[in-house]
Protein backbone atom coordinates (compact mmCIF):
# COMPACT_ATOMS: atom_id res chain seq x y z
CA UNK A 1 0.00 0.00 0.00
CA UNK A 2 3.07 2.07 1.07
CA UNK A 3 4.56 1.94 -2.66
CA UNK A 4 1.18 2.12 -4.41
CA UNK A 5 0.10 5.73 -2.70
CA UNK A 6 4.10 7.02 -3.01
CA UNK A 7 3.76 5.81 -6.56
CA UNK A 8 0.94 8.09 -6.90
CA UNK A 9 2.00 10.88 -4.98
CA UNK A 10 3.10 13.27 -8.34
CA UNK A 11 -0.63 12.39 -9.40
CA UNK A 12 -2.27 13.52 -6.37
CA UNK A 13 -0.05 16.86 -6.69
CA UNK A 14 -0.96 17.32 -9.97
CA UNK A 15 -4.33 17.25 -9.39
CA UNK A 16 -3.86 19.57 -6.42
CA UNK A 17 -2.31 22.34 -8.80
CA UNK A 18 -5.88 22.63 -10.54
CA UNK A 19 -8.32 25.06 -8.77
CA UNK A 20 -11.11 23.24 -8.72
CA UNK A 21 -9.60 19.72 -7.83
CA UNK A 22 -12.18 19.76 -4.86
CA UNK A 23 -15.36 22.04 -5.90
CA UNK A 24 -18.80 20.36 -6.86
CA UNK A 25 -21.60 21.78 -8.65
CA UNK A 26 -23.72 20.78 -6.32
CA UNK A 27 -26.79 22.48 -7.53
CA UNK A 28 -25.61 20.34 -10.65
CA UNK A 29 -25.15 17.35 -9.24
CA UNK A 30 -28.49 18.04 -7.27
CA UNK A 31 -30.44 18.74 -10.34
CA UNK A 32 -29.52 14.61 -11.86
CA UNK A 33 -32.45 12.64 -11.56
CA UNK A 34 -30.71 9.26 -13.01
CA UNK A 35 -30.64 6.08 -11.17
CA UNK A 36 -26.92 5.97 -9.23
CA UNK A 37 -25.15 3.98 -6.98
CA UNK A 38 -22.96 5.03 -4.48
CA UNK A 39 -20.44 1.99 -2.83
CA UNK A 40 -17.94 2.52 0.10
CA UNK A 41 -16.01 0.06 2.58
CA UNK A 42 -16.55 -0.02 6.04
CA UNK A 43 -12.91 0.15 6.68
CA UNK A 44 -12.58 3.27 4.73
CA UNK A 45 -10.81 6.22 5.65
CA UNK A 46 -12.72 8.51 8.34
CA UNK A 47 -12.29 11.71 5.26
CA UNK A 48 -14.84 9.75 2.90
CA UNK A 49 -17.74 9.57 5.35
CA UNK A 50 -19.01 13.14 5.27
CA UNK A 51 -18.69 12.92 1.26
CA UNK A 52 -20.99 10.29 1.36
CA UNK A 53 -23.51 11.45 3.59
CA UNK A 54 -23.20 14.43 1.10
CA UNK A 55 -24.06 12.79 -1.97
CA UNK A 56 -26.20 10.87 -0.57
CA UNK A 57 -28.45 13.98 0.15
CA UNK A 58 -27.63 15.52 -3.07
CA UNK A 59 -29.14 11.81 -5.03
CA UNK A 60 -31.81 10.84 -2.86
CA UNK A 61 -32.17 8.11 -5.50
CA UNK A 62 -29.14 6.89 -5.24
CA UNK A 63 -28.24 3.26 -3.77
CA UNK A 64 -26.37 2.66 -1.48
CA UNK A 65 -23.74 -0.04 -0.45
CA UNK A 66 -21.27 -0.32 2.09
CA UNK A 67 -18.91 -3.45 1.94
CA UNK A 68 -18.05 -5.06 5.37
CA UNK A 69 -14.29 -5.38 5.21
CA UNK A 70 -13.47 -2.88 2.34
CA UNK A 71 -11.56 0.18 2.49
CA UNK A 72 -12.06 3.24 0.10
CA UNK A 73 -11.50 0.63 -3.42
CA UNK A 74 -14.15 -2.27 -2.65
CA UNK A 75 -13.94 -2.99 -6.13
CA UNK A 76 -10.59 -4.11 -5.85
CA UNK A 77 -10.66 -5.80 -2.05
CA UNK A 78 -14.14 -7.77 -3.04
CA UNK A 79 -14.23 -7.68 -6.67
CA UNK A 80 -16.86 -10.26 -6.61
CA UNK A 81 -19.60 -8.78 -4.38
CA UNK A 82 -18.75 -5.53 -6.09
CA UNK A 83 -19.98 -7.17 -9.30
CA UNK A 84 -22.85 -8.32 -8.11
CA UNK A 85 -23.73 -5.45 -6.99
CA UNK A 86 -23.06 -3.48 -9.93
CA UNK A 87 -25.22 -6.12 -12.07
CA UNK A 88 -28.02 -5.72 -9.80
CA UNK A 89 -28.25 -2.11 -9.49
CA UNK A 90 -28.18 -2.17 -13.84
CA UNK A 91 -31.01 -4.86 -13.79
CA UNK A 92 -32.81 -2.59 -11.19
CA UNK A 93 -32.38 0.88 -13.27
CA UNK A 94 -33.66 -0.81 -16.26
CA UNK A 95 -36.36 -1.87 -14.89
CA UNK A 96 -37.56 1.31 -13.33
CA UNK A 97 -36.79 3.39 -16.93
CA UNK A 98 -38.88 6.18 -16.99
Amino acid sequence: MRAMMTANAPTYLDELDDSECVSVDQSLLAAYDRPALLTSGDQSPPVFAPVERRLAQLLPQARQTTYAGAGHIPHVTHPAAYVAEVIAFIDWAEANQR
